[in-house]
């Protein structure tokens, strides 16, 4: 059996976090998540960034992890405002799917510094 060195360890999980993210973003461009359908949509979003925050939780210490959290809480809040009619549940929905967009994009850049990695949960 191969014992990974630390370089070749960071690597594979920098590769599997990668792919994480990636699967995420190609979900919420999927019409299901990504548009707005129905009334239905803002909760699917919502339940979305739910997995993706506990997922991501898994991955990173808490420092790392909290300016993502919060970011992602920020789009779960607009998302869950309550509101009087469809066209501000559609404007919120929107809204929130670039918040959401955006902070997966940051997460990306933060996945590219090795140095971030070893902070990273083994």
């Amino acid at each position: 059996m191969e014992v990974l060195d630390q370089q070749s360890f960071l690597e594979l999980k920098r590769a599997a976090l990668t792919r994480r993210a990636q699967k995420f973003i190609n979900w919420l461009s999927r019409p299901e998540y990504g548009q707005y359908l129905d009334v239905e949509s803002p909760h699917k979003l919502s339940k979305t960034i739910e997995i993706i925050c506990s997922t991501l939780d898994r991955s990173f210490e808490e420092n790392d992890w909290k300016p993502f959290e919060r970011d992602f809480m920020k789009a779960k809040a607009v998302v869950d405002d309550y509101v009087k009619t469809e066209g501000e549940l559609k404007a919120n929905f929107y809204s929130a799917l670039e918040m959401v967009n955006e902070v997966l994009s940051r997460y990306m850049e933060f996945l590219n510094h090795p140095d971030k990695i070893l902070a990273s949960k083994g």
